[in-house]
């Protein structure tokens, strides 16, 4: 497996993904803003939207690109199970990226946000023609493994004091899992949104009801992805950037507003 390039992944570049994912609030605040939600979520005019994707890219795309198939090439993973087997060695070096240095806890969990927000949601905000296929072929395969990583650790990067009441940290790290066309991994991801809404059920102090409204619209959303992968196994939405014949009750589906998640 490929290294990093130190002259690339280093606090310079965890610095200008803050900037960038979290200009008007911090990872560590309980929720996120509107505003915030709007932008990471592509809920903004069409001007706003391409303005996002110009920072992302100018921000991000020589860090994406030290890691392309050329430089970070994978091994064979057909299936699920070959996923797993080959997870250490995928995220190894992601995770001596995030414990570089003499560093404490706190300073690799937040690492480790910003590199999981660099490979699972960057792409998506830079490979948004033909290019998508690189997106779920290869960088949504790093983001895997690296949460699975982060999660057999017994100092684990989600739940740092900054961020075990940080929905809106713990969200980046759980997503990958549902961006995937593994029903395990949804299994996972939804176990995690449970543990998180039990972390926030035992916080200390009052109930913050926006904290819950929150947590329903993710399994909403996680419930909106599962109905998907349980009728057809896939997303057919993607079928066309990853050379997929999409079958007649695909295309239906489709054509009848099947839900695509923003992707054209």
């Amino acid at each position: 497996m490929a290294t990093l390039n130190k002259a690339i992944f280093n606090p310079s570049l965890y610095s200008r993904i803050t900037a960038l994912w979290f200009p008007d609030t911090s990872p560590s605040t309980i929720y996120p803003t509107m505003d915030a939600a709007k932008r990471w979520f592509g809920q903004g005019s069409p001007e706003e939207k391409a303005a996002f994707d110009n920072a992302c890219a100018s921000c991000c795309r020589e860090a994406l690109s030290s890691v392309s198939p050329e430089h970070f090439p994978l091994p064979s993973l057909p299936t699920h199970e070959a996923e797993l087997a080959h997870r250490k060695e995928m995220a190894f070096p992601f995770r001596q990226a995030i414990w570089e240095g003499d560093i404490d806890n706190e300073v690799a969990g937040h690492r480790a946000l910003k590199i999981m927000i660099l490979l699972d949601q960057i792409p998506r905000n830079i490979f948004r023609k033909e290019d998508q296929r690189l997106i779920y072929t290869h960088y949504d395969v790093l983001a895997r493994a690296l949460i699975r990583d982060i999660l057999s650790l017994e100092v684990r990067a989600d739940v740092t004091p900054s961020f075990r009441y940080s929905l809106t940290a713990r969200q980046w790290f759980y997503l990958p899992l549902m961006h995937s066309e593994y029903l395990a991994d949804h299994d996972v991801f939804s176990g995690l949104i449970a543990d998180m809404r039990k972390d926030f059920e035992k916080k200390p102090g009052e109930k913050d009801e926006a904290v819950f409204i929150w947590l329903d619209r993710i399994d909403e959303f996680e419930l909106k992805h599962r109905i998907i992968l349980e009728r057809f196994g896939r997303y057919p939405y993607r079928n066309k950037y990853l050379g997929r014949e999409t079958t007649k009750e695909e295309q239906e589906w489709l054509e009848g507003g099947g839900d695509t998640f923003g992707v054209s």
